[in-house]
């Protein structure tokens, strides 16, 4: 548990408070605890659930310190914060109204929830995203980018997957503007509404303060590997495409045995499709032993 009163510990509180409250998970009341779980207290019989098993990770995550999403109605996320359960402060609630959700998808890489705390009447953009989306997008000081990034990459070899959390506070004026534009592209029929809206989400994406990162584990099913193993050895030939980082999807491809002991990785990753060209031209005059097997590796 950490100390709410320190400036560290508000960091954690603010950091905790965006996993409970920017997301899509659903909640509602059970009669008994989700499964694995002890039965400890009232917020034991919380059932989330979720299309994103990490979007369930992180709310979990959050409730097992004390920041609990407690209930969501149509515009409403509520969350309960301490308690006697967890030792740290008073227990209370606070309830976040939702004013616009703006959603991920694969071009964007990230998402991210408008929200005004209802008792205090602040204004926040959460976003949360990939870091290669992310970074550019935050206000860093070189020095704390560069922990930041080298900590991306140790998750990121290590197979886990990992996501950016930003917060801006927004004042009533930049607020009112952009609800102006985003009410009239919503009930538009501009034939273009689509990318209008993608281009005004982008333009309140910036300037974002960095709240932390998260690194989480996606485990394999049973026997997955051993069955790849079998197809690899049937010579079958297997494509596997991944929203992953490169480090990420190689680690992965390693644990569940798409790249055997023994395989040599070809990375072809390019910035540019000329790119792409001359680096596939140089890799197929290389002339390899007949017992070397390869994979390919493209990222772009």
């Amino acid at each position: 548990m950490f100390d709410v009163d320190s400036k560290q510990g508000q960091a954690l509180r603010d950091f905790y408070t965006m996993l409970a409250v920017c997301h899509t998970v659903m909640v509602e009341k059970g009669d008994a605890p989700e499964e694995g779980a002890i039965m400890q207290g009232e917020d034991d019989l919380l059932q989330y659930s979720a299309s994103s098993a990490d979007e369930l990770a992180l709310v979990r995550g959050a409730r097992d310190v004390g920041i609990v999403y407690h209930k969501r109605t149509a515009q409403i996320i509520s969350i309960k914060l301490g308690g006697e359960r967890y030792g740290a402060w008073a227990e209370r609630f606070e309830d976040y109204e939702a004013l616009a959700e703006f959603p991920f998808d694969s071009a964007r890489k990230r998402m991210s929830l408008l929200v005004r705390h209802v008792q205090t009447s602040r204004t926040y953009l959460m976003t949360k995203g990939a870091d290669q989306v992310m970074i550019p997008r935050v206000k860093l000081d070189l020095a704390t980018q560069t922990k930041m990034e080298q900590d991306l990459l140790k998750f990121a070899v290590q197979g886990l997957r990992t996501l950016v959390f930003t917060r801006k506070e927004l004042d009533d004026q930049e607020l009112n503007e952009f609800m102006r534009k985003y009410t009239e592209l919503k009930t538009s029929g501009d034939p273009y509404k689509d990318r209008k809206l993608l281009d005004l989400y982008d333009s309140l994406e910036r300037g974002l303060d960095y709240l932390g990162s998260s690194a989480i584990e996606d485990k394999l099913q049973e026997n997955v590997a051993t069955t790849i193993e079998h197809i690899m050895n049937a010579n079958v030939r297997v494509w596997v495409l991944t929203g992953d980082k490169q480090e990420t999807a190689i680690d992965t491809a390693k644990a569940c045995r798409l790249i055997q002991e023994g395989v040599k990785p070809t990375i072809l990753s390019s910035t540019s499709a000329d790119d792409f060209k001359a680096r596939l031209e140089r890799e197929s005059q290389v002339q390899y032993p007949p017992e070397i097997q390869l994979t390919i590796v493209i990222d772009g």
